[in-house]
């Protein structure tokens, strides 16, 4: 059901079983965001969250980017993907998250990358944390650059599914969690406290196996 498009500033905005859009040409600014459970929104322009609570964009439902997404000044997490929640950035995410976890997957969420992901997430905060059965895709062609909390929380968190296909920059932190790695493309980690090294570049065997991630101590 298309319900119509948003434009301008929003305070607070929350709806399911709807589909909304951000047409070209008319930028949104929003504090909270949350797509609910059917809900749909597709952002063809640039859409900027910040000031937020918590959460900045809630994700139950699916979110498509293919323009540009812009995160800031959230208290917990930039971008929740909730339940079964999808989101599929085919343009340009960016999350300086300062003080919280810059992509948070919970339950079965969705991230699908197509496009170029960059998260800045200091002090105690990841980069991105998937804490359950979660699942991530960084598409061939795709870039995702990480500042992760280092030394207090690593880089990327998973404890489901992380599929890589692309590029993956850690230049804070490194990985943990119980999930499982499938790796065909490149992750680098640049670490300011090591010497930079490349972590992966083919698929091996462990890359199809589920094993424990080294800590970040």
């Amino acid at each position: 059901l298309y319900c119509g498009f948003f434009t301008g500033f929003l305070d607070s905005v929350s709806f399911v079983e709807c589909i909304f859009t951000i047409r070209p040409g008319f930028p949104v600014f929003s504090e909270l965001i949350t797509v609910g459970v059917g809900g749909s929104l597709i952002n063809h322009d640039t859409l900027i969250v910040a000031n937020a609570g918590a959460e900045g964009l809630v994700i139950e439902g699916s979110f498509e980017n293919h323009g540009k997404l812009v995160i800031t000044e959230a208290l917990h997490t930039g971008l929740s993907i909730k339940s079964s929640g999808t989101v599929i950035n085919l343009g340009r995410l960016e999350i300086d998250s300062i003080d919280a976890t810059g992509i948070g997957l919970e339950g079965s969420a969705v991230l699908i990358n197509e496009g170029f992901i960059d998260i800045v997430s200091q002090y105690n905060r990841y980069g991105i944390y998937d804490d359950e059965n979660g699942s991530t895709l960084n598409a061939t062609g795709a870039m995702i650059n990480i500042y992760g909390g280092y030394p207090f929380a690593s880089a990327i968190n998973i404890d489901g599914q992380l599929t890589n296909e692309g590029d993956i920059h850690l230049f804070r932190g490194d990985f943990t969690g119980l999930g499982k790695l499938s790796n065909n493309g490149n992750i680098i980690m640049d670490n300011p406290l090591d010497d930079p090294c490349l972590l992966y570049t083919s698929p091996s065997p462990r890359d199809r196996t589920r094993y424990r991630m080294p800590s970040s101590a």
